[in-house]
């Protein structure tokens, strides 16, 4: 009983969709964290998506991404890790059109320093994949909230009772990462693992 991904979009008329809902610059630094490190330690995507499993979300997608680019980056991480010709490293680099490359090398430069045989850096990353989902929940909560609103005061009463329907689902996926986020933050399990 997967959590389903619902992000509202210009095509619902009644959708308060804005391309850049989660921020208003044009990069936001939690998912230039999240995707830096996808990029350098690809691998990690794996970790992410079974500790979203653990609370019956779906697993980590270009869409918990606002910025096109990210969302297309994203993709090519995600087929890095699936295909067993070169190393994930080596696959998005090639895989990356032109025009992102720019892109790219800004991601790769944040966090140089970074060591990432470290455990808790791991999971540090896991941590801020957590809360950007978790971000992510909230705002589409509040736009399918007032989505439910629209369709009650328009007496669309099948299409308010769909969107309750996510709603609710989307509560219980919140609560569930609300743990995850305990979890991964706490030192002594930092310390212990």
């Amino acid at each position: 009983n997967k959590i389903g991904l619902y992000k509202p979009n210009s095509s619902n008329k009644d959708s308060l969709h804005n391309d850049n809902v989660t921020n208003n610059n044009m990069y936001d630094e939690l998912e230039q964290y999240v995707l830096a490190s996808l990029i350098k330690m690809p691998q990690v995507l794996s970790k992410i998506d079974r500790a979203f499993r653990e609370v019956d979300a779906d697993i980590l997608s270009a869409r918990d991404f606002d910025v096109p680019d990210y969302q297309r980056i994203f993709e090519i991480v995600k087929k890095s890790v699936s295909q067993a010709d070169v190393e994930p490293e080596i696959y998005i680099k090639n895989q990356t059109c032109l025009e992102m490359k720019e892109q790219l090398q800004r991601l790769y430069d944040i966090g140089q320093e970074w060591i990432f045989l470290d455990e808790r850096r791991i999971k540090d990353f896991v941590h801020a994949a957590i809360r950007l989902r978790a971000r992510n929940l909230r705002i589409w909560l509040t736009d399918l909230q007032h989505l439910e609103s629209v369709a009650k005061d328009q007496k669309d009463l099948h299409q308010a009772k769909n969107y309750q329907g996510i709603i609710i689902k989307y509560t219980q996926s919140m609560r569930g990462l609300q743990k995850l986020l305990r979890n991964y933050s706490d030192p002594l399990i930092l310390s212990e693992q």
